[in-house]
């Protein structure tokens, strides 16, 4: 029993460090608000990873499709993960553009972007426009 503990422990730790290690590219820390600049061969590539808290008021509870519009002209890749104030996350990217979460009015969200962008993206707020970050209700009714 004692050596399956150990032996679970151990994998989860190799998987985490090997994690860790493919999300933030090898000696590349991520940094709120700080962009990174990774050069390639040919083309000019930008490491960027940003954490904004952002703070959302819907007038209609019910259901929103929140997503992204990301330009293929801007990013090479792009990830981005919300957390919700009541524990639910959800994950896009530039396979996975929208999801579709129940808003209650006033909503606290944490969202992480990360990615490797044509230009140098220098704030959240930019990264965040860029994007194309956005929420809509699922049936007829307002946009925020």
């Amino acid at each position: 029993m004692l050596t399956l503990i150990v032996v679970t422990l151990l994998a989860n730790v190799i998987l985490g460090f090997e994690l860790y290690t493919a999300i933030h590219n090898g000696n590349t820390m991520a940094s709120p608000s700080i962009a990174h600049v990774k050069n390639q061969n040919s083309s000019q590539l930008y490491h960027f990873s940003f954490k904004e808290k952002l703070h959302t008021h819907v007038k209609k509870k019910g259901e929103y499709v929140i997503g992204i519009r990301p330009n293929s002209s801007v990013f090479n890749e792009v990830y981005v993960i919300i957390y919700f104030n009541n524990g639910n996350t959800i994950s896009l990217s530039l396979n996975q553009t929208q999801a579709i979460v129940k808003l209650h009015g006033e909503e606290k969200l944490t969202i992480f972007l990360t990615g490797l962008s044509y230009q140098n993206i220098s704030s959240a707020e930019m990264a965040l426009n860029l994007v194309g970050f956005y929420y809509t209700p699922l049936n007829d009714g307002e946009t925020d």
